[in-house]
């Protein structure tokens, strides 16, 4: 179960708003960006190495953002819609199929709850699957504890990111699309990598929920699962 958990907590830390006064200078990006997950030797074991998933895909559409996970559990989809700020997760787990809706009420309570934020955007540079990225360190200190957090990531300026990370207490500020980040999930150290980026239309259908997802919430997925 504590695996199962595990790459619910990975899924939901990427998926993947601000203000930002000069988005009209950017272009909103539309395609596919692929990712390389690796994972700190130190915070895991051989077997749950297996478990975890080693790539990831996200795809981008004008205001939804669908980021797909295939790891030793199954496959997990996450379909952000940033114009209503919600989230469906869609799990394909052992053969069954399940959906979880999460309202922008309880993403943003979610994010109240989080530590607040200071984004530092430095003049450090590195290409990425052919983009000039921008380094970014993010500090953050965790509630009841005074030791601070710093996390490291790359962003490609030029596209707007349209509130991709609306869902995430780490980078919901960032002004950019992310193509190099760090995130720690049940004490799990992970690298995102992108490999490749590729521009194009993605038809709409291709963010909707399949009929054959069954919808529940997540009380009732860790009760199937015995919790």
């Amino acid at each position: 179960m504590k695996k199962f958990i595990t790459g619910i907590l990975i899924l939901s830390a990427f998926c993947i708003a601000f203000t930002n006064p000069a988005i009209a200078k950017k272009k909103v990006f539309k395609g596919t960006i692929s990712y390389k997950i690796s994972y700190d030797e130190g915070s895991i074991d051989e077997n749950m190495k297996s478990m975890l998933p080693k790539l990831l895909k996200a795809s981008f559409r004008g205001g939804l953002v669908k980021t797909e996970i295939i790891s030793g559990m199954g496959k997990q989809v996450e379909i952000l819609n940033t114009k209503e700020k919600t989230t469906t997760s869609l799990l394909d787990i052992m053969g069954q199929k399940f959906s979880i809706k999460t309202s922008a009420q309880e993403i943003q309570d979610e994010i109240s709850k989080a530590p607040k934020t200071q984004i530092i955007y430095t003049d450090e540079t590195k290409e990425i699957a052919g983009y000039v990225c921008k380094k970014v360190i993010v500090k953050f200190k965790e509630k009841d504890n005074d030791t601070e957090t710093e996390v490291i990531a790359y962003l490609a300026e030029d596209f707007s990111n349209e509130g991709v990370y609306l869902d995430n207490p780490v980078f919901n500020g960032i002004k950019g699309i992310l193509l190099e980040f760090e995130i720690n999930a049940d004490e799990i150290s992970m690298k995102f990598i992108a490999t490749s980026v590729n521009k194009k239309n993605i038809p709409e259908k291709e963010f909707a929920v399949p009929e054959d997802f069954k919808e529940t919430t997540k009380d009732e997925l860790q009760e199937m699962f015995g919790g």
